[in-house]
């Protein structure tokens, strides 16, 4: 799924890198320089689907001749694409050049979770007809995308006196549940272990806040133990990981009499 270019000059233009070196003969041209960006930061990809992610070039062209513009993207696995970019909008000092990358599960591996890099090439020389010829240079930017496997939270509120959601007050009550997260290469999820994921609790009227850190174990089963004191709603949150998405369950309430 090709995702639409959602940035903004303002952000395109931020912190531009220098391009190479002015070619002798240039009258007017001086070295055009390059902002990389993707959009969204953050790609998150289930065990099955597919999604992806947009990047623009901004070329603040200086008067010189912009040839061709690519990008490089590059997984933690070493895994590559060149992505030929297009001129699809601009203005009289700078050109923006779109292009977008697709990522399907079943064509990742699980190492290719994590940070991948974009880096860019501009051509250009001081005219057109000297893009071809060697003394054209090259102008480059590079910027970071996490790419991120999809993880599920469950969790229960469970207690030997829990009747219909109802628990006398002081009675042991426990919050348990699985942490699992997407494996492309199997095309599907599993347990994901020794990771802390935090419990937390709020009354009727309340906010949810931390009450209690727990480590998931072998199938990312965790387990916390409470005792019930007043009415209220249990949830879990797992932070995220270098290579794994965050994700919060969805709340448990009890009714303490």
């Amino acid at each position: 799924m090709r995702l639409t270019p959602l940035l903004t000059a303002a952000v395109l233009l931020a912190a531009p890198l220098a391009a190479t070196a002015l070619p002798a003969s240039a009258a007017t041209c001086t070295a055009p320089k390059t902002s990389t960006q993707v959009e969204p930061r953050t790609v998150v990809v289930d065990s099955s689907g597919t999604t992806g992610f947009d990047v623009v070039v901004a070329v603040q062209h200086h008067g010189c001749a912009i040839g061709a513009v690519t990008a490089l993207v590059t997984s933690p696995t070493k895994g590559s694409a060149v992505l030929e970019l297009s001129a699809e909008a601009g203005n009289a000092t700078t050109t923006y050049y779109f292009g977008g990358l697709d990522l399907s599960a079943d064509q990742l591996e699980d190492g290719d979770a994590g940070t991948w890099t974009v880096k860019s090439r501009s051509v250009w020389a001081a005219s057109a007809g000297d893009l071809d010829a060697k003394g054209a240079a090259a102008a480059s930017s590079s910027t970071k995308v996490s790419v991120l496997a999809d993880a599920d939270l469950s969790a229960d509120a469970t207690s030997a006196a829990l009747k219909k959601g109802k628990i006398s007050k002081g009675k042991a009550l426990a919050v348990k549940g699985t942490l699992s997260r997407a494996r492309w290469e199997a095309g599907t999820s599993t347990g994901y272990a020794k990771q802390r994921v935090e419990v937390q609790f709020r009354t009727p009227k309340g906010t949810y806040k931390k009450v209690k850190n727990v480590t998931t174990k072998a199938g990312g089963a965790y387990s916390a133990a409470f005792k019930a004191t007043k009415d209220g709603c249990y949830r879990v949150v797992f932070r995220g990981s270098r290579t794994v998405a965050p994700v919060t369950s969805a709340g448990e309430c009890v009714d303490v009499r």
